[in-house]
């Protein structure tokens, strides 16, 4: 975290309650595919949209 604070970046990961609150009703309504919240609309993003994703993480390298 002290490495993120200093290249100010922060913390964007994804947040453990909602990822497991996604499974916890997943698995109730016996669904096939659990897709975390957060990355849900990669299921149907274009490679642009991958792409601009890709760049917003790893751009700053």
């Amino acid at each position: 975290m002290e490495y993120r604070d200093k290249r100010g970046t922060g913390n964007r990961g994804i947040k453990s309650a909602k990822c497991a609150a996604a499974i916890i009703k997943g698995l109730a309504n016996d669904e096939f595919e659990i897709l975390n919240p957060t990355l849900e609309n990669l299921k149907t993003a274009t490679r642009s949209d991958l792409d601009k994703l890709f760049e917003s993480m790893n751009g700053h390298w």
